[in-house]
């Protein structure tokens, strides 16, 4: 077992929080702004504001090479009001059936650039997708209760809303910082920091593990932390918006993964971030900051999982792996796993369309995003986004959450291990020439 250097541990975890401390500042969010969107929530806007034009229009890569067909989606630049903005997002739900359809930009330089995805230039590592460390895994998956993903949704739930804008999801954010440090309490190579978007008052959350020997090399797991209603009287902001599914039940699962590490006293030889988005509602506010930040200074991101709805099962199979703005290669790995590890669970694939999610974010920044989701589209929870998403309306259980933090933390031990020899397990377990 290798004993590391505590030093050079605590200079190199002090480079990683500068990494996500120097974000560069920008100004809130003006009453007017720029939105990518694609072709089906364009036309929903063009039913709110008729005279709402495209700047510009382009054709989007939503699926490239795969064994799924390639598909392109038409993707529009228009100028709307943060009233036009809310009304869209509403609209997208009740038409659609899904999360935003829609990419918030602060200037139309970047808006535009979505339609001109960089060539060329920085890669980001690509790891080998073997299974290498079941002997580790296996135990793990035991560990990961059903009961605690349950009770860290309630709490989450009871904030009033956890709405980008309102106090309470400022409130939430700090309460899930402290909640994260007191679960790592007592590891070194732990530290929690929170992202501001400029001055917006809620940060999405960010906690780091460091690695040992690839340090520089980052895996992300990711959820929302915010909420909305968007349906009811009085402003979005005041509004009852538990979003105990959408997506305290992400961000609940991913901390029974993070739970799991500490417990098992981890030391990945890549460095692991857990992140809990702000904004993720009203356009990819939080992830589109970071990852375009990681991109800019080319932080080397090897794989991103996002968990956005984990606990209603609308449909008979188990997991949906989202083929379109994804990673082909990991999305196979995330199968591989599933077969290996949950062998009793049935695995299908789905499709959500244009920034459905923070996977999108990381997506066209050119890093490998995956996003295994609770049910099939239009088969998912229909509460969402409503004062009725709430832990009762998903039977008082977390069951099904717990199908995705197992698989999470498969994908998580497996690929911060590098398919080769971790650094140490604390847990009995001791370092050998061949993991089975």
């Amino acid at each position: 077992m290798k004993t590391p250097n505590l030093l050079r541990r605590c200079f190199t975890l002090a480079l990683l929080s500068i990494l996500i401390l120097g974000l560069p500042a920008s100004a809130q969010p003006p009453d007017t702004l720029w939105l990518s969107l694609d072709e089906p929530a364009y036309r929903l806007l063009q039913k709110i504001s008729p005279t709402r034009w495209p700047l510009a229009t382009g054709e989007v890569a939503a699926i490239e090479e795969s064994d799924v067909a390639a598909r392109y989606d038409k993707v529009h630049v228009v100028h709307v009001s943060a009233f036009e903005r809310d009304q869209l997002a509403q609209a997208v739900h009740v038409a659609l059936n899904r999360c935003a359809g829609f990419v918030a930009h602060d200037s139309l330089a970047d808006a535009l650039s979505v339609l001109t995805p960089a060539t060329g230039g920085f890669t980001p590592t690509r790891p080998d997708y073997v299974i290498a460390h079941a002997a580790r895994v296996t135990p793990m998956l035991a560990t990961v209760s059903d009961a605690r993903i349950g009770t860290d949704i309630q709490t989450l739930a009871a904030f009033h809303n956890r709405y980008y804008y309102a106090s309470s999801g400022t409130q939430s954010a700090d309460w899930l910082a402290q909640y994260w440090e007191t679960i790592a309490a007592g590891r070194s190579d732990v530290q929690v920091t929170k992202v501001y978007r400029g001055s917006d008052a809620m940060p999405s959350v960010v906690l780091t593990v460091q690695g040992s020997d690839l340090t520089e090399q980052i895996l992300v797991l990711g959820a929302h932390l915010d909420s909305i209603n968007s349906y009811g009287s009085g402003s979005i902001s005041s509004r009852r918006a538990p979003g105990a599914d959408d997506d305290a039940s992400g961000v609940a699962s991913l901390t029974e993964v993070l739970r799991a590490i500490v417990e098992h006293d981890l030391r990945p030889r890549r460095s692991i971030q857990f992140m809990a988005y702000s904004g993720e509602e009203l356009g990819l506010y939080g992830s589109d900051y970071i990852a375009a930040d990681y991109r800019t200074r080319e932080v080397d991101v090897v794989g991103m999982l996002q968990l956005d709805m984990t606990n209603y099962k609308g449909s008979v199979e188990d997991i949906f792996i989202i083929d379109d703005y994804t990673d082909a290669q990991q999305n196979g790995f995330l199968v591989q796993l599933a077969q290996h590890y949950l062998p009793q669970l049935t695995v299908a694939h789905t499709a959500c369309g244009y920034g459905c999610s923070d996977h999108r974010s990381w997506n066209r920044q050119g890093y490998a995003a995956s996003f295994p989701f609770e049910a099939r589209m239009n088969e998912d929870n229909p509460y969402i986004h409503m004062i009725n998403d709430t832990w009762e309306t998903v039977g008082s259980q977390a069951l099904h959450a717990q199908k995705f933090a197992r698989l999470a933390l498969a994908w998580l031990v497996e690929l911060a291990g590098d398919g080769g020899l971790w650094e140490g397990f604390g847990d009995g377990f001791e370092d050998s020439e061949t993991d089975s």
